[in-house]
């Protein structure tokens, strides 16, 4: 039942990024923001509605790849602690679990820098991923 009101609300979130046309929905560096009433719009930010729709569809995909893998990552620590709620620490289904949210969990960690090329490609910079290499 969550899982379904976690995916309808993503949908819903794509279509919105999708096909919204005013200037209150901007990319800014610290990612998609909803501005509210007469908030002033962040130095540098953009209306979502000026990135081209191709561009628009790519970047959805790292997106949901990263999202997905997080998500996923907390139903897996979810089954894990049901499991000690039944008091199976040392079968195989804890370890099952926790290695599935260990995997689920680099997945998230390593999906921006390597989805950095499919991005750079569709047009969509990351600042925050190009500051931190610059940095180093």
């Amino acid at each position: 039942m969550l899982a379904a009101l976690v995916a309808a609300v993503y949908v819903a979130t794509l279509l919105v990024g999708l096909f919204y046309s005013g200037e209150h929905f901007r990319l800014t560096d610290q990612g998609p923001t909803l501005y509210l009433g007469q908030d002033t719009f962040a130095p540098g930010s953009i209306a979502i509605s000026d990135v081209p729709l191709a561009a628009r569809l790519i970047g959805f995909i790292p997106l949901t790849i990263i999202q997905g893998a997080l998500v996923g990552a907390f139903y897996c620590l979810h089954r894990l602690f049901a499991a000690y709620r039944r008091g199976l620490v040392f079968d195989e289904a804890p370890v099952r679990w926790m290695r599935r949210a260990g995997a689920l969990l680099i997945v998230f960690a390593l999906a921006p820098a390597a989805f950095q090329p499919l991005v750079r490609a569709a047009g969509l910079m990351d600042r925050a991923y190009c500051m931190a290499m610059a940095n180093r």
